[in-house]
């Protein structure tokens, strides 16, 4: 069935909540993942930066979820609020509690709420803006007129609770007391944890206060070559604008690729077991926008080779007689990948607020953004992602790099002090009449330490 598609490919945004652009690929994970979050009342969901995890919590686990009759929260997170209350008890249960019950109109009341408070009296009506009442209207208790369904809470983007307000920490272990109060308190909650893989040891020490530990895990890989393919080709078919066939397998194996030397030290390219999805997503989305206006229901090879002359009009004499279909694809792959890094570099700096410098940004970028294979990467792209949308976050970024060279600096400067105390002392020691002011001795400067 054909369906109205601007563009179904969502580029390097993730696919939100009710989106309702085609998704295609990670059968097996959605059944693994929504077996996991009905049998578990804890469950903790880890993959590599730029692997998908918000795609397919909004697009796969939470409509399953809502077909077995579970009421699913509004995803949240903990961090991001603009402001804090000065008597905020708990910082990360409450970014939670404002990212649930959006656009409250007073917001501080739930700065000295435990999170099971907070809980026990969240209530929706149409299953999709949550209020909050302090009464018994919207109290979490079953009548003759409501039933009660089981609730999951999805905390999105969960390593913050160890990256975010590190002036804070001591609010973090409260936080995970305030999570497992809240689980014992109402026997159909459940929470699923959403992070980045290399985040996960850090949440080890916080196991024991929580009763159910941190044993229920799940862990997603980046996209097989499979479920690529099936990335690719699934949405341009739902949109009315296939691919021929082959071309979409030359895109993967492009995008799969990775680099290795050979005997004598010389690289090469392999093609490897998994794309990032992220990179997919942004190379697809270019090709889509790049088709606009064209006619025709296909996607051909000549379309590529079009696209790749557009884009590199200087070495279109060139181009014309390449007959290696992998060359001209990964010449639209780099294109498209380029292309969205300068937009990206682009509307940070245009967004600034501070002096950041485009060397400064292109340097990080390119030691943030390549993976440890050589290829092209976004190990990091949710950093990316944050920084071309709210890129205040990088002039955080820059600021705590600016103070962590001044507590250095400062750390050198007091070591120094202490040099030279010890120095001042040892002397004193040495010369004892000195230093209580007696006259007609030799002065400090004039003794050597140990005479």
């Amino acid at each position: 069935m054909t369906i109205e598609c601007s563009n179904p490919y969502p580029g390097p945004e993730s696919f939100a909540r009710g989106d309702d652009r085609p998704y295609f690929g990670r059968e097996q994970e959605t059944t693994d993942l929504s077996s996991l979050a009905v049998t578990e009342r804890l469950l903790v969901f880890y993959a590599p930066s730029g692997a998908g995890k918000t795609s397919l919590l909004n697009k796969r686990l939470i409509p399953r979820l809502e077909e077995k009759l579970y009421e699913v929260l509004p995803t949240a997170r903990v961090s991001g609020a603009a402001s804090l209350p000065a008597n905020v008890r708990n910082v990360y249960a409450y970014n939670l509690m404002t990212r649930i019950v959006r656009d409250d109109p007073e917001p501080e009341r739930f700065a000295g709420l435990s999170l099971s408070e907070f809980l026990w009296h969240v209530s929706t009506e149409d299953g999709q803006t949550y209020f909050y009442d302090p009464g018994d209207t919207a109290l979490r208790i079953a009548t003759a007129a409501r039933d009660l369904w089981p609730r999951v809470l999805i905390l999105d983007q969960f390593e913050e609770v160890v990256t975010s307000y590190p002036g804070k920490w001591q609010h973090r272990e409260e936080f995970f007391r305030q999570l497992d109060e809240a689980l014992g308190a109402d026997p159909m909650l459940r929470v699923v944890m959403s992070l980045r893989s290399d985040y996960v040891q850090g949440l080890e020490r916080y196991a024991g206060l929580l009763r159910y530990g941190l044993r229920a895990r799940y862990q997603m890989l980046l996209m097989g070559t499979g479920d690529a393919l099936k990335a690719i080709e699934g949405p341009a078919e739902a949109c009315g604008r296939a691919f021929v066939p082959g071309v979409a397998r030359q895109l993967v194996k492009n995008m799969s690729q990775l680099l290795d030397l050979d005997a004598e030290g010389r690289p090469f390219t392999v093609e490897g077991e998994t794309v990032e999805p992220i990179q997919l997503q942004v190379v697809c989305y270019q090709l889509w926008e790049s088709m606009k206006g064209t006619p025709g229901d296909r996607i051909e090879m000549e379309d590529l080779r079009r696209l790749a002359r557009a884009a590199r009009p200087e070495a279109s004499a060139a181009l014309a007689g390449v007959e290696d279909e992998n060359k001209l694809l990964s010449d639209f792959v780099d294109d498209a990948l380029s292309a969205f890094y300068e937009r990206s570099l682009a509307e940070s700096l245009a967004a600034a607020d501070a002096e950041v410098e485009e060397a400064f940004l292109r340097n990080w970028f390119s030691t943030q953004l390549i993976t440890e294979g050589g290829a092209r990467g976004f190990m990091l792209v949710e950093v990316l992602v944050t920084i071309v949308i709210f890129t205040v976050g990088l002039l955080g970024v820059i600021g705590l790099q600016t103070l962590a060279l001044s507590s250095s600096h400062l750390s050198s400067l007091r070591s120094e002090a202490t040099v030279l105390v010890s120095d001042m002392a040892e002397r004193m020691r040495a010369n004892l009449p000195a230093a209580n002011g007696t006259g007609g001795i030799p002065t400090y400067d004039s003794v050597t330490p140990g005479t």
